[in-house]
């Protein structure tokens, strides 16, 4: 991967708004930049962003790490009950930067939340891949996107796990399928025309 890398802990905190961080390890990745992306974030979630607070950082040391991290709260990415992740407005969110900052991978945590058997634990197509895992004690989820397309239109990402639709069942008649119905029919006439022929046998045998 040659764009940057977005990092997102996002902190279950017991009310409605998750306590959100976003780090992007890029030296020249400028601030208003990501502001911009995560005021897009807001207007695709159900509520805007809260608080918000950007800031450049410095590792310091013999050859200094810099980065911009941005904090804010946010509601509607993760849904406990469910055990849902909104990854889909993340990552349309952050594509389409300009091509010195382009966002190739997004590594999102969850922090403080529980799976449930409908949290997606895989998927991919032509716009996205998500890969995920978790643990229950403590309780996380960490997801990592991949993304395949910079249209934020195009990308499309389920909330949850995605089940194949049952196949319809063959149409049926009196509760039993049309066929076995249809066969039963002819077998039952089948029978009757022999139980009279060996009738006629039978009754000019006694002649």
């Amino acid at each position: 991967m040659t764009g940057s890398d977005v990092q997102i802990v996002v902190t279950k905190t017991g009310v409605p708004f998750d306590q959100v961080e976003v780090t992007i390890i890029q030296e020249d990745y400028p601030p208003e930049l990501l502001r911009q992306q995560i005021a897009a974030l807001g207007t695709r979630l159900p509520s805007e962003i809260r608080g918000l607070v950007v800031e450049s950082k410095d590792l310091g040391g013999d050859r200094p790490l810099r980065f911009v991290r941005a904090q804010f709260g946010a509601f509607g990415i993760t849904d406990a009950a469910t055990g849902s992740v909104r990854l889909q407005p993340v990552a349309q969110a952050f594509a389409g930067a300009p091509e010195a900052h382009v966002v190739d991978a997004i590594a999102l945590n969850v922090v403080g939340m529980t799976p449930t058997p409908q949290t997606l634990r895989a998927f991919a197509n032509d716009t996205a891949a998500v890969e995920g895992r978790w643990n229950s004690n403590p309780a996380f989820i960490e997801y990592m996107v991949v993304l395949r397309t910079q249209d934020p239109e195009k990308i499309e990402i389920p909330d949850s796990l995605v089940r194949e639709t049952p196949k319809e069942a063959a149409p049926t008649s009196g509760g039993m399928p049309v066929g076995i119905l249809a066969a039963i029919v002819v077998v039952g006439a089948l029978a009757v025309g022999a139980l009279v022929y060996f009738a006629v046998l039978g009754s000019g045998s006694k002649r």
